[in-house]
């Protein structure tokens, strides 16, 4: 009896040692996983509060960034023709002008030089930051060849142009192929016609209820560093005032913007439908006729390119 106690008695103390020595372990264990976790708590807090001064830097950085791109709007807005002026020169016309960003690539030009109106649809390589620098180059360039050279003839103008983005770009020695496409006329009301000449953007006229295309030539402005002394076609409409003639220059917006049932291109023959199909209107009810369409077909999809398109009748 005296063993069976004396037995019982080690082996309860050894249990006792075996259960504190697990309960000292777990506890340590349990400490160092708290300590782990305590760890882990501080560098997700530091991590945390890491990104949240890189969001705060780059939110500042964007609203920056954002800031000078409006600016930049600003003044590619003050540098575009009022269309008051236009419209003292041109009453029975419409401009849309739908920039895809902040800044466009695509531009309108306007100028009354030696009795004679000067009107251009111009459509800059890129769109966004890229597209406006090009459009205040392409810009300048007209203003001074026909504001202060005094060119007047169509085909002169896109020869000047192209010689002028050429040599500004330097395309000879970087083969930077960056340049526009664009129609261009010049009216003269004193001898009752109309000049037109393209890089790649036709004319588009609806006379007699019949629509025509005037074509352009397929090269662009700029971008032809191989090519030398590159000459533009123009092209001549008499013009009748007692039968007017609808004319419509535009960019390649419209037409390549995605949307409808099928998220399909609006393409050329839709455009030429819709201008066709209105044409009787009045100007400014053609341009909310054209704004609508737009929106319509454009729905949820995102904006694809700068969109332009003038219309007067004449």
């Amino acid at each position: 009896m005296d063993s069976f106690l004396l037995f019982l008695v080690f082996f309860l103390g050894g249990l006792s040692v075996v259960g504190w020595g697990i309960f000292f372990w777990m506890y340590q264990k349990f400490q160092t996983k708290d300590l782990q976790n305590h760890k882990l708590e501080r560098l997700l807090t530091e991590r945390s509060n890491e990104l949240e001064s890189q969001k705060l830097e780059l939110q500042s950085k964007n609203e920056d960034i954002t800031a000078s791109i409006n600016y930049a709007r600003r003044i590619q807005t003050a540098i575009l023709p009022d269309y008051q002026t236009i419209h003292q020169f041109l009453p029975d016309s419409f401009i849309f002008f739908r920039p895809r960003d902040i800044v466009s690539g695509d531009f309108y030009w306007f100028s009354a030089k030696n009795s004679k109106i000067i009107i251009a649809a111009v459509d800059c390589t890129g769109h966004g930051v890229p597209g406006a620098f090009m459009s205040l180059i392409s810009n300048n360039l007209l203003n001074e060849t026909v504001n202060q050279r005094g060119i007047t003839d169509t085909g002169r103008i896109l020869y000047a142009l192209n010689s002028g983005i050429e040599y500004a770009l330097k395309q000879r020695e970087t083969f930077v192929q960056d340049g526009m496409d664009l129609s261009l006329c010049v009216i003269d009301e004193k001898r009752k016609y109309l000049e037109y000449s393209g890089a790649r953007n036709p004319l588009l006229c609806i006379r007699d209820n019949e629509l025509y295309q005037i074509d352009a030539d397929r090269k662009s402005i700029g971008g032809q560093s191989h090519e030398i002394h590159v000459r533009f076609q123009k092209k001549s409409i008499e013009l009748f005032p007692e039968n007017p003639t609808c004319f419509y220059l535009f960019s390649d917006g419209f037409q390549d913007q995605f949307g409808g049932e099928k998220g399909k291109k609006f393409m050329k023959k839709r455009f030429k439908k819709l201008l066709f199909k209105n044409h009787q209107k009045t100007m400014p009810e053609q341009q909310n006729i054209v704004n609508q369409a737009f929106d319509n077909w454009k729905g949820t999809y995102d904006q694809v390119d700068d969109v332009l398109v003038i219309g007067f009748r004449l």
